[in-house]
């Protein structure tokens, strides 16, 4: 838990002051002598919300939503409006491995923890990826540059 908190505060610090590139950004441990998958998955969520809340708060006459407000009045439904559903995945960061049922729900559902949610995720992403393969432009720069290389050695 210590390791996520001191991700998510050092990293909010860093991207507000206009950071846009951290090598070590993600799944370090022991400051970074050691890495968990886990960890990754973890801080690339703590990342992911970070960078929504450093985009703001739009505010314009599209997201006032004026109109529908007018419309649905006080006692309607936002939630089944177009405007709603064209603007809430960008509003709220979306989470894949907190989980933000209720206490008797996460219960009955066998009590994972984030750490065993962000290892099973960490072994889908291994088991089903799909590297893409060079193309043959790629592969010829790529051996030519090992080439140069292996003569300045």
């Amino acid at each position: 838990m210590q390791a996520g908190y001191e991700t998510a505060l050092n990293l909010f610090i860093t991207m507000l002051s206009g950071t846009n590139y951290i090598s070590t950004a993600a799944g370090g441990l022991e400051s970074n002598l050691s890495a968990s998958y886990e960890k990754l998955i973890i801080d690339n969520e703590i990342i992911g919300s970070i960078c929504r809340a450093i985009d703001g708060i739009k505010v314009d006459l599209e997201t006032m939503a004026v109109d529908v407000i007018k419309k649905v009045k006080w006692d309607g439904n936002f939630l089944i409006e177009p405007h709603t559903l064209r603007h809430l995945k960008k509003a709220i960061f979306h989470t894949d491995v907190a989980d933000t049922q209720t206490y008797d729900v996460w219960k009955e559902q066998g009590r994972k923890d984030i750490r065993a949610r962000a290892r099973e995720k960490a072994k889908t992403i291994i088991s089903e990826h799909q590297h893409e393969h060079l193309t043959a432009d790629m592969e010829a720069n790529l051996r030519e540059y090992v080439a140069q290389v292996e003569q300045r050695a």
